[in-house]
């Protein structure tokens, strides 16, 4: 991703990333999360969760097993961690009752 700034992911229109799926609405909240990219493209992008009913999960690629951001935790991203918004890897479905996969389950790509 070529961005400088922040990025606002969530549900509004107004989101530089707007994400919402209507095979399970209302998993992300209106604002859900802000990533700040590094000034000059040097460091590490940021993650920094605005709290919401259905969370925001991250690990690291040691295969760890997801854990929940508290409202106004920062995360750091390191090459193959993994981001979830609305909930871990799998979420259920409003209707059904099923177990679906969470369609806002993020890999962080390998730096060049």
């Amino acid at each position: 991703m070529s961005h400088s700034g922040e990025i606002t992911i969530g549900r509004t229109s107004k989101s530089t990333i707007p994400m919402d799926d209507p095979e399970v609405p209302s998993l992300l909240s209106r604002q859900h999360a802000i990533i700040k990219m590094p000034q000059g493209g040097c460091g590490a992008p940021t993650l920094t969760y605005q709290g919401s009913l259905n969370g925001t999960y991250v690990s690291r690629a040691n295969g760890n097993k997801m854990c929940k951001l508290a409202p106004s935790d920062t995360w750091t991203f390191e090459p193959n961690d993994r981001v979830s918004f609305g909930g871990c890897e799998e979420v259920l479905h409003p209707k059904t009752g099923a177990r679906v996969a969470n369609p806002f389950l993020l890999h962080v790509p390998q730096h060049d």
